[in-house]
């Protein structure tokens, strides 16, 4: 996930999508907010009879664009993107593109200006479509396609900010009445006019023209489809409020206009997640490289899912109040008209991600036409029969109905092109988390008077519950970006030290050195103690490590136990660089049997919470019991299971549906409980009360139940291990045979691997460890 997101898959040059992404964001964020000041400022300065007359040619003007940009923006955008790492295909792409840009622009630069001569209606304003058809002649230069399958989000964003500020300080000093209304068009082209010279300036450090051997045919038949799938989707978009303006009235042209635009605002956020995708999926699909592609695909669909979901929640509780402090309390309708429409917050950018997107990348755009075609006839139709009965909620309603059936048409063309990665769990953790949000919402909702408080709280305490929430679940995105800030905070422990990690003989050397300092404190203490588990069984078979074994186990009956584990928290500083990790000595420690560790070394678990280890050797307590103690078994099937996902960063959720279901659901609580204190009580119920005295077991770890006798570890003998003498059983045949039944044969090659998941790392300037 991280190569992917990073974007530093496929050279060293590559962009990173989240950085993309943000760029993206910010100019869509400048899009929005820039006409949305302009245009409360405007209003108060010019009447509405010339803000009317100015969209009308606007209006005029944006049909003409679209036809003469040819469905170039999507379509050029995806060639560069598979030319870009060939400089000599890529000049030959981008003059054919935009020698077709310059040949359209001309023909329907040509056919607006015929338009408005020829109509009457036109004729009366001449001066303003001339001004505002400066767009289409303008057309010619637009080739942003070019900066965006280059993935050059960077320099669009920081362009556009220029030159939003210069049009923005430009309307407050020329525009200041009535009288105005051709310097607020002329200012507005300006705008755009700098944008695209500016354009025309930088592209020279990408590309140049290359006539030689450029060929139209291949890029008419597929931007002759993306035009007309613009043109659906432009009358689409605007049928609601054509139909609005046949079936109702003006006022709820109004309410609809101002709700439906709040959640275009809102989706436009959210499609930034699927444009700015286009390019590299585009490179990856060419590149035959499917399992990025789809990997890449399967993150930003979560993600989509990840941010809608609690968006669209939130919009519920907070539309009215925000909508009538912006607009005014009569647009309080203009607020359910939004809470309608925001369910296309989610919609449409999955459809737009797993359908539109991935036919474009996949050559598949004249698909693209079905599923608009039917949206369109699908809310022609909603808003035929809905408006008349529910006016703007009916508009509101048809949008949506509509939405989803262009989602499901999307999903099913492109899903053959597509296969998503494992995201189920994903979608019910974040379903879990938003069903917590909307609780703590639901709280201040309803105890909270003051609106202005309610509102804020409602919002920041959503955003931290269902977050924090999405982070104890482990959720991949979060766990990743968060990992990204902390190491922005402060550097990797690794990064400062310089360390060297360890073969598996080194760490089998330098935990067989914590083995000879336990020995030594248990001698010299009187402290009973045996090898056990597969320490045991190399001492016997081996004379030492079983080859492919990398740690050391022994165990101590609960007296020794207790004495080791006192003698060692005494002894602290003077054990330096020995010490034990237990959980009276950390509470970060995660496990209930104790360890004893070198700290000059640094141990790196893959799944395990960090908590300062190095290399170590496990001391596991054996208790008294009764043979076949139920109870015990069911205590410690009780406080294992909670104790591993306590102290696990990512828990495997392993089992059927339903118990994968029943662990998501507690892996919160999980998450909260204190694990600590949690060990603490498992290992005092063992450690205080008598469960009888004739066996022998290690119930704070043993996963297995071997109902040992006391007898059989009540003789200790010496046995060599690596050179040294150590304390065995002497009834150790009868123990390793019940543990292991045939110990002495060894296992197949492929189980001889090692049954820990670490890294172990020698310490910076240290010196040379093993030989003290």
């Amino acid at each position: 996930m991280e190569e992917n997101l990073k974007g530093e898959t496929n050279s060293p040059k590559e962009k990173s999508l989240i950085k993309n992404a943000l760029w993206f964001l910010i100019n869509n964020v400048l899009n929005i907010a820039f006409p949305f000041a302009s245009g409360i400022y405007v209003a108060r300065v010019l009447l509405p009879t010339s803000i009317g007359l100015f969209s009308s040619a606007q209006n005029l003007v944006q049909y003409f664009v679209i036809l003469a940009f040819l469905g170039i923006p999507t379509y050029g955008m995806r060639e560069i993107a598979k030319k870009k790492k060939n400089k000599s295909d890529l000049n030959k792409t981008f003059t054919e593109l935009f020698l077709i840009n310059l040949i359209s622009t001309c023909f329907f630069s040509i056919v607006y200006f015929t338009v408005i001569f020829a109509t009457p209606h036109y004729r009366e304003n001449m001066a303003l479509y001339s001004i505002t058809g400066g767009l289409v002649i303008l057309n010619a230069l637009n080739f942003s396609w070019l900066y965006d399958g280059l993935e050059e989000f960077r320099f669009t964003s920081i362009r556009n900010l220029i030159f939003k500020v210069i049009v923005f300080v430009l309307l407050i000093v020329f525009v200041k009445s009535d009288a105005d209304l051709l310097s607020y068009a002329a200012i507005t082209v300006t705008g755009t006019a700098g944008n695209y010279i500016l354009n025309c300036f930088w592209a020279k450090k990408f590309v140049k023209f290359s006539f030689e051997g450029i060929s139209f045919k291949k890029h008419i038949k597929p931007i002759m489809y993306l035009v007309v799938v613009n043109l659906a989707i432009e009358i689409y978009t605007l049928v609601d409020v054509t139909m609005l303006e046949f079936f109702s009235t003006e006022e709820h042209i109004a309410f609809y206009k101002y709700g439906s635009t709040i959640g275009k605002i809102l989706l436009q956020i959210m499609s930034t997640f699927t444009m700015v995708l286009v390019p590299r999926v585009s490179y990856l699909y060419k590149e035959k490289k499917y399992e990025e592609f789809n990997h890449l695909l399967t993150m930003t669909f979560k993600l989509i899912l990840m941010l809608s979901i609690p968006m669209v929640i939130g919009i519920q509780f907070v539309s009215v109040y925000l909508i009538c402090k912006i607009y005014g309390d009569v647009y309080i309708n203009s607020a359910y008209v939004l809470n309608i429409i925001s369910a296309t917050i989610i919609i449409s950018p999955i459809g737009y991600l797993l359908g539109s997107r991935t036919l474009l990348v996949s050559d598949n755009e004249k698909k693209m036409l079905i599923p608009v075609g039917i949206g369109a006839i699908i809310n022609l139709v909603g808003n035929f029969i809905l408006i008349p009965l529910l006016t703007e909620y009916g508009a509101a309603i048809a949008s949506v109905i509509s939405e989803i059936a262009v989602m499901i048409i999307y999903v099913f063309l492109g899903k053959k092109y597509f296969k998503l990665e494992k995201w189920f769990y994903d979608l019910i953790k974040i379903i879990i988390s938003a069903c917590v949000m909307t609780g703590v919402i639901l709280i201040i909702y309803f105890f909270v008077n003051d609106a202005l408080l309610k509102c804020i709280l409602e919002i920041v305490c959503a955003i931290i519950t269902y977050f924090l929430l999405l982070l104890l679940l482990k959720e991949d995105i979060i766990c990743f970006i968060m990992k990204k800030i902390f190491c922005k905070m402060q550097k990797k422990e690794e990064e400062k030290m310089e360390e060297q990690e360890l073969s598996l003989t080194e760490i089998q050397m330098s935990s067989f050195e914590v083995l000879k300092k336990i020995k030594e404190i248990c001698d010299s203490e009187k402290i009973n103690y045996w090898l056990s588990y597969g320490t045991l069984l190399g001492a016997i078979r081996h004379s030492g490590f079983i080859p492919w074994d990398d740690d050391i186990d022994i165990q101590m009956p609960r007296e020794d136990y207790e004495k080791f584990v006192n003698y060692c928290l005494e002894n602290k500083d003077r054990l330096k660089p020995f010490e034990l990790f237990h959980y009276k000595t950390s509470k970060k420690y995660i496990y209930p049997i104790a360890r004893f560790s070198d700290s000059r070394y640094r141990n790196e678990y893959f799944n395990d919470k960090d908590y300062g280890l190095g290399v170590f050797v496990d001391i596991y307590p054996m208790d008294e019991c009764d043979e076949e103690s139920k109870k015990l078994h069911k205590k410690r099937n009780y406080y294992k299971p909670l104790i591993c996902i306590c102290g696990c960063k990512k828990y495997n959720f392993k089992g059927g549906f339903l118990k994968k279901l029943l662990k998501i659901a507690f892996y919160p609580i999980y998450k909260c409980t204190n694990l600590n204190r949690v060990i603490r009580k498992y290992d005092n119920y063992f450690k205080n009360k008598k469960f009888g005295d004739r066996n022998f077991d290690c119930f704070m770890w043993d996963t297995k139940h071997h109902n040992f006798k006391k007898d059989d570890f009540k003789n200790i003998i010496q046995k060599d291990f690596c050179g040294t003498q150590f304390n065995i059983p002497e009834n150790y045949d009868y123990i390793l045979n019940k543990t292991y039944g045939n110990y002495m044969q060894l296992p197949p090659e492929e189980e001889r691997i090692a049954h820990h998941f670490y890294k172990v790392y020698k310490k910076k300037d240290d010196g040379d460890l093993t030989n003290n």
